[in-house]
């Protein structure tokens, strides 16, 4: 068989491939990429990394011959690259497999042929796909596969805390889900793709457009051993993915309802939030992420959050566009990045709760109302509040008198180290196909943003913390997590001494090997002396 492949075509099926494929492998297989004759008049090139797997249709392959018995080889994925970055627009590469195991390569260049012999492995050593995963026509692939992009942006980068890492598929309720602990996304699907719920871990290939289609094959497995599987087919491309095994938190208990929320909203226009994006680094430090949003029948307007030297003009950025339909002012404090991703995912509108303590609401302006964010927020209070409201009184003619809550009749400050009126603080776990129709308040914020200064006052978890810069907030402490931040910390430190213990051992080689070629030089030119001498009668 002759596999023929156009520079074009090559360059696209090692950009799908380099997403699933690592530098390093354990197994040399992996690194090798299995070309098959899939049927009478196709073509299909496979890699995979045991957890997925991405095969891709050549274009209009060459069939098979009769003669050569092959339909099936490896080929090293590294010479296919180097292939790739040496070819011209027009050139063509030729796989051509033989009964030794090898394959002969022959490259077109400007109409001249170039041959070469490539060794590989042999083709029974791929590793098979053992799970098989009906396909089923999905009219709403593509929006799927939006929801999941727009979603993944709420997981937790941590790939220690494997569940929130993921992107949760709940067939039972119509939602695509996705929280780190601080804040959560959700969209509903109507109809959902789905049959089965599957945890979708982190995946560059369902983040990076490669699928992107309005439809296509989809499909779910859930095997007896109680494993996993995702499978979609789009365009020329075919994608499987071992999903997680467990139980994914009780998203919706997390999910404030409407009732939480105070009259009233703030809309924030699609011009505005990209003003506010591209402004956002002058409105916050790298230690300080915090931002505060006060609105107000007067105005509208995205500042700094902490507390600021005396005579120092606070950042702040004017939504002049932006719309708040309520009657008192409101100032609520939260992660810039998290309100930055929320409006890049389309939710801009706010919803402010009626308890300091309760997360705030987001959702879609001319969205589906199931389509929600959910962010918990910080408290500003002490100077950096006295300091805000002195700043609204001068630009807006109005200040709050609190964070997040209206302006009450009786002001009251709330005291160092008061208990924080949370629920639970802890998320409960579901089985993927089950999910609990009741709802509490968010979790607190963990521990970690925004950095706090030597004088902060930490007390323990479920009470304030009141920091010198006017941001309150309660760490969610976890000595499981501590636990692996510093197995992690140590494991780094101890792969850093052995990078370094290898480089002396190198050193140290090199110095042995230089001593003992002076000897061998001395040595050589001390027998040429006694030659010499020899020679002479000296």
């Amino acid at each position: 068989m002759n596999v023929t492949i156009p520079t074009k075509t090559l360059k696209s099926m090692l950009n799908g491939f380099g997403k699933i494929l690592t530098k390093k492998n354990t197994l040399p297989v992996l690194g090798h990429a299995l070309f098959e004759q899939s049927s009478p008049d196709s073509i299909t090139a496979t890699v995979t990394n045991l957890n997925e797997t991405l095969a891709y249709t050549l274009p209009d392959p060459q069939p098979a011959t009769a003669t050569d018995g092959i339909t099936k080889f490896l080929f090293p994925v590294s010479v296919l690259r180097e292939f790739a970055d040496n070819l011209k627009r027009n050139d063509t590469l030729t796989l051509t497999p033989r009964l030794d195991q090898d394959v002969l390569t022959t490259v077109t260049v400007d109409g001249r042929l170039v041959y070469r012999e490539v060794g590989t492995l042999p083709a029974e050593e791929f590793p098979a796909v053992t799970e098989t995963v009906t396909l089923e026509s999905c009219n709403t692939l593509g929006a799927f596969l939006t929801a999941y992009r727009r979603i993944v942006r709420a997981t937790s980068p941590d790939q220690n805390r494997r569940m929130l890492n993921a992107v949760f598929a709940d067939s039972t309720n119509g939602n695509v889900a996705g929280t780190d602990g601080r804040r959560l996304m959700l969209l509903h699907l109507e109809p959902f793709p789905l049959t089965e719920s599957v945890i979708i871990p982190p995946s560059k290939i369902l983040q990076n457009g490669l699928l992107d289609a309005e439809t296509g094959m989809l499909g779910c497995l859930s095997t007896p051993a109680g494993q996993h599987w995702l499978k979609i087919q789009a365009g020329a491309w075919s994608y499987q993915l071992h999903c997680l095994d467990g139980n994914y938190p009780n998203y919706r208990q997390a999910i404030p309802t409407v009732s939480a929320m105070q009259d009233g909203s703030l809309v924030i226009p699609a011009a505005e939030a990209q003003a506010l994006k591209s402004a956002m680094n002058q409105l916050v430090t790298a230690n300080h992420t915090a931002v505060a949003v006060f609105a107000s029948p007067q105005g509208v307007a995205v500042l700094n959050a902490t507390k600021l030297e005396p005579g120092v003009q606070r950042p702040h950025l004017a939504l002049a566009n932006a719309k708040y339909d309520g009657k008192a002012p409101v100032l609520i404090a939260f992660d810039s990045r998290f309100l930055l991703d929320a409006l890049d995912a389309g939710f801009n509108c706010i919803q402010f709760p009626t308890d300091p303590y309760m997360p705030m609401r987001l959702t879609p302006e001319n969205g589906s109302p199931d389509d929600v964010c959910v962010i918990m927020p910080y408290r500003v209070e002490g100077d950096a509040l006295a300091q805000i409201r002195e700043f609204m009184t001068l630009t807006y003619n109005a200040a709050p008198a609190s964070s997040i809550v209206p302006v009450p009749t009786n002001e009251t400050q709330p005291q160092e180290n008061q208990t924080m009126k949370t629920k639970s603080q802890s998320l409960e776990t579901q089985n993927p196909a089950t999910a609990p129709a009741t709802a509490a308040p968010a979790s607190n914020p963990e521990s970690g943003t925004p950095a706090t200064p030597e004088s902060a006052v930490i007390p323990s978890a479920g009470t304030a913390r009141t920091a010198g810069n006017g941001l309150v907030f309660v760490p969610s402490e976890d000595p499981v997590q501590d636990l692996l931040t510093e197995l992690n910390t140590i494991q780094d430190n101890a792969a850093d001494l052995l990078n370094r213990l290898k480089t002396l051992r190198q050193k140290a080689r090199n110095v042995e090997r230089f001593y003992k070629s002076r000897a061998r030089e001395i040595e050589s030119k001390s027998q040429l002396i006694a030659k010499f001498q020899k020679a002479v009668g000296f």
